[in-house]
């Protein structure tokens, strides 16, 4: 994974190069002394830095999605827009496909 594009932000989308999504070892966590504010699209939460306190940030999730799409930390600014668009029917086969693999669970091994 050397070398990615500049975009997706892959803070964002890829877990193990995230700073912030609540793990104990991570360099923001969520401040939960400040509430979460709600709109119609989204919900911003406000991050603390672990390294250095007094440094404050936010994160944005989609209300629609729960996909992360803004982060402001003290040195960036991380955006990811998210385009709906109507499935195709290989998409909608896809979906079957892997549907139809689905078992259910037994609780055995």
């Amino acid at each position: 994974m050397d070398n990615l594009p500049m975009r997706p932000p892959w803070s964002l989308v890829l877990p193990r190069w995230s700073a912030f999504l609540g793990r104990s070892g991570d360099d923001w966590q969520l401040n939960a002394a400040v509430p979460v504010v709600e709109d119609r699209a989204s919900w911003t939460a406000s991050l603390t830095s672990m390294e250095k306190p007094e440094f404050a940030g936010t994160l944005t999730v989609d209300a629609d999605t729960y996909v992360i799409t803004r982060v402001e930390l003290v040195h960036m600014i991380q955006t990811m827009d998210i385009a709906r668009t109507e499935p195709t029917k290989e998409d909608l086969a896809a979906l079957e496909a892997i549907k139809s693999t689905v078992q259910e669970f037994t609780g055995r091994t």
